[in-house]
């Protein structure tokens, strides 16, 4: 991701952010035969970094940091064979944006941060 907003209309350009996590997933129906739809939710913790580099408002600024990070997601599965589906998933990832010590200058202070993630996927089975 690139340009990454800070607050409000203010965003860097030179900004790049990404995310890792781990997941437990349930789903239901839990006994589900051959194409039945499968609702699914899923609950995880991972990683957020974020790298700020350049200027903003005229100042250089040179920041990075990997902060904890939790992930929420639901979506609906649609097996199309025996071995093959695809799956439709939104996923929000909620990140404390804690170390951003270049930018206190400029009024900027670390928050809590939700992303949303919207997938599209295949589902393969052996």
């Amino acid at each position: 991701m690139t340009g990454v907003p800070l607050i409000g209309e203010i965003g860097v350009s030179q900004g790049r952010l990404w995310f890792a996590d781990a997941a437990l997933r349930g789903e239901i129906p839990l006994g589900r035969t051959l194409r039945t739809p499968v609702v699914f939710a899923q609950a995880g913790a991972g990683l957020a970094h974020y790298a700020v580099s350049g200027s903003l408002l005229g100042s250089a600024v040179d920041e990075d940091a990997t902060n904890i990070a939790f992930a929420l997601g639901a979506g609906l599965a649609l097996p199309l064979t025996r071995r093959f589906g695809v799956e439709a998933m939104a996923k929000d990832y909620i990140a404390s944006f804690k170390s951003i010590r270049n930018l206190v200058a400029f009024g900027v202070e670390g928050r809590r941060a939700h992303t949303i993630l919207l997938l599209l996927g295949a589902r393969f089975a052996l």
